[in-house]
């Protein structure tokens, strides 16, 4: 467990691509985002896209496939409107593999090491499906 400012974080090495993910704070769907204006500005919404798969896809600057607004990652721009302060120490993990989804739904504070592990498996995982294996 991982507390900061309150907000109680839940972080275990065991987490895997495609496990049944916690409960999730924050809106839970686009239209719920959008009765939140005051939170996240509208320059913001105007450059997301939501996908059938529930990624809110960024469609404004992309390095490296995160998406980029004032400043920062627009992932955890979203993150710390929408769900609250990143824990110290943790990183942001895509549970929906997409560099460019700004969905804190999809997000998961993880140690680095684990944010890591994912990646690893995931590239591997890839791998393996362009090869046949």
């Amino acid at each position: 467990m991982n507390t900061n400012s309150g907000v109680t974080h839940s972080v275990t090495a065991n987490n895997s691509p495609g496990s049944t993910p916690p409960e999730r704070r924050g809106p839970k769907s686009w239209d719920e985002l959008n009765g939140l204006w005051w939170i996240i500005p509208r320059s913001f919404r105007k450059k997301v896209s939501v996908s059938t798969s529930g990624c809110w896809e960024w469609t404004g600057v992309l390095e490296e496939g995160y998406g980029r607004y004032s400043g920062m990652a627009a992932y955890r721009f979203s993150y710390r409107r929408l769900v609250g302060p990143i824990p110290v120490g943790l990183h942001l993990d895509h549970l929906c593999r997409n560099r460019a989804c700004v969905n804190p739904q999809h997000l998961e504070p993880v140690t680095p090491s684990e944010n890591t592990r994912r990646a690893c498996h995931t590239r591997l995982m890839e791998r393996a499906v362009r090869c046949g294996l």
